[in-house]
């Protein structure tokens, strides 16, 4: 229920109701409450009304349709403790809201039970298990399907009784098999197991009617969570009502809530195939005919085209203007080969001149450069008078300090060397 219109006054009814969608929407469907009962007042309808309350004496109000003869036979009384299986919910008409019982479990006979479940389910959850990607979907045509379930129960005959009114010819096999007491659990589990060690089928189907949840509490065993995993089949729980959820619909490939659901799982896909056979076989005829008077169009247009009523009509015109190309081909060539001569008898007259030109600059370049070079030669400078004088190592003496007496050294003229001897 959306919220009213701010400009607008709630009605209490309006606002209850809103108040009791947010607490569904929020809760779900199904949590555990633990506590100690404080009063409670079955009456003659067999309704019981009451008060949970906590250790620190925090309290709410719980209502248990129908459950009078249940807390009876569990000689549920003021004090006791217990797990609570329900749902949050307001009642509208005084506002208050309640916890709504749908199962009562004593603590003190089932806590540690539904602690180890808690573990466990948190365990196969950490594993990977429960995750939606490891599921498989369903082949869409079984060759065989296999139901676990009792032999004697309604929930065989409700799956058999869908499943062959929507699939005739399906081949079901039927793997009897406890579906409550102790150990059932570990027995569903072999029988899950056998089943894939023979390759028995190509789809498992693990069924049984609602029940309480000491009925059920056999497919919270790990066991038999731990074979459905491991089941190279897939698998498909249908085992209790809408509000029974055990560890077996948390880790199977497919989870229903009845029998008769789980019989259209399995044949959905065969009657998917089905409807589409009969589909293309209405259809078929009609595409057919379409193509038929597609085709026969052609024909006729082909029948009627001048083209292939004279075909020679296709190539004589190609091979003419083949002809017409070799003709002038044939002409060009002698014209283009007169023309390459003559160019080329012009490249041979003007290659002397050219070669003359380029030489006469290169040389002129050379004179250009030779001029600047020359300033910088020494042996121009010795020309106009001047002399080098070399020590032994025939390195330029630049001082005077750089000599000493009776040393020799070279003096470098513009024509010849000159030996001298240093006199002071």
């Amino acid at each position: 229920m959306m919220p009213h219109d701010p400009n607008f006054a709630w009605t209490v009814g309006e606002l209850n109701r809103y108040a009791q969608s947010v607490v569904r929407a929020q809760l779900g469907d199904t949590i555990w409450l633990c506590g100690e009962l404080g009063r409670i007042q079955p009456n003659v309808s067999g309704h019981v009304y009451g008060v949970l309350k906590d250790e620190l004496g925090n309290s709410i109000s719980i209502v248990f349709f129908g459950g009078a003869r249940r807390m009876s036979s569990l000689h549920l009384e003021a004090g006791s403790c217990v797990l609570l299986k329900g749902n949050l919910d307001l009642y509208v008409t005084t506002g208050s809201y309640q916890f709504s019982v749908r199962e009562v479990v004593p603590a003190n006979a089932q806590g540690s039970l539904m602690q180890c479940y808690l573990e466990t389910r948190k365990r196969l959850s950490a594993e990977g298990l429960f995750a939606v990607e490891r599921k498989r979907p369903l082949p869409m045509h079984p060759a065989c399907v296999a139901v676990i379930t009792s032999p004697t129960g309604a929930a065989l005959q409700d799956f058999l009784k869908t499943a062959y009114g929507r699939v005739p010819n399906l081949h079901v096999r039927v793997v009897p098999s406890p579906m409550q007491g102790v150990g059932a659990g570990a027995k569903v589990a072999a029988m899950v197991q056998c089943l894939n060690a023979w390759h028995a089928c190509e789809v498992i189907v693990i069924t049984r009617g609602g029940g309480s949840m000491e009925d059920l509490w056999e497919f919270n065993d790990e066991t038999l969570a731990r074979a459905v995993a491991a089941s190279t089949i897939p698998v498909v729980s249908a085992v209790g009502h809408q509000i029974d959820v055990t560890m077996l619909d948390y880790v199977a490939d497919v989870s229903v809530i009845t029998p008769t659901q789980a019989a259209n799982a399995v044949t959905e896909g065969v009657l998917q195939l089905a409807n589409a056979v009969a589909q293309y076989a209405q259809s078929l005829p009609r595409m057919m005919h379409h193509r038929l008077d597609a085709a026969r169009l052609r024909f006729t247009r082909a029948a009627g085209c001048a083209f292939l009523q004279r075909p020679q009509d296709l190539y004589h015109p190609q091979a003419q203007r083949l002809d017409n190309a070799q003709l002038r081909l044939v002409n060009a060539l002698p014209g283009r080969a007169r023309e390459l001569r003559l160019r080329l008898d012009e490249l041979q007259r003007r290659l002397p001149k050219a070669v003359e030109r380029w030489l006469t600059e290169r040389k002129s370049r050379l004179r250009n450069l030779a001029l600047p070079l020359g300033t910088l030669d020494p042996r121009g400078v010795l020309k106009r008078g001047y002399s080098i004088l070399l020590d032994d190592r025939r390195k330029a003496v630049r001082k005077a300090t750089e000599t000493s007496p009776g040393q020799q050294v070279t003096a470098l003229l513009a024509e010849g060397e000159i030996r001298l001897e240093v006199k002071g």
